[in-house]
């Protein structure tokens, strides 16, 4: 979880939590009142944090992963996408513990 918790200590990411209960009153995005730039916009200049974010999401989503297909119950459905997935390491951990989903975007997108 090394990336995870530098991720989370970062000076950027703590100020813009010393601004979540006016987020939480306002509806504003701290980040963007904070930083000046949505958070994607900020990783895009920013090729190290934006590699730290994609690790500690790596990260996260494995710990996840080993769980959630345990837990919830798939089963019931036909179907199932991760959009935005990242690596897409959580929806191979519940194709393979639900064997009888599948997956729409895996089989018929194609990108333009």
């Amino acid at each position: 979880m090394h990336a995870f918790v530098e991720m989370y200590l970062d000076p950027m990411t703590l100020a813009v939590w010393r601004e979540l209960e006016t987020a939480v009153r306002t509806g504003e995005t701290a980040f963007d009142k904070v930083i000046g730039t949505d958070f994607f916009g900020y990783l895009s200049v920013n090729p190290d944090l934006s590699e730290q974010f994609n690790s500690a999401m790596r990260q996260g989503t494995a710990l996840i992963a080993q769980q959630l297909p345990g837990v919830y119950d798939f089963g019931r459905f036909a179907t199932i996408a991760d959009l935005g997935g990242g690596d897409g390491t959580l929806i191979a951990a519940v194709l393979h513990a639900h064997p009888g989903l599948r997956d729409p975007v895996r089989y018929r997108w194609r990108p333009r």
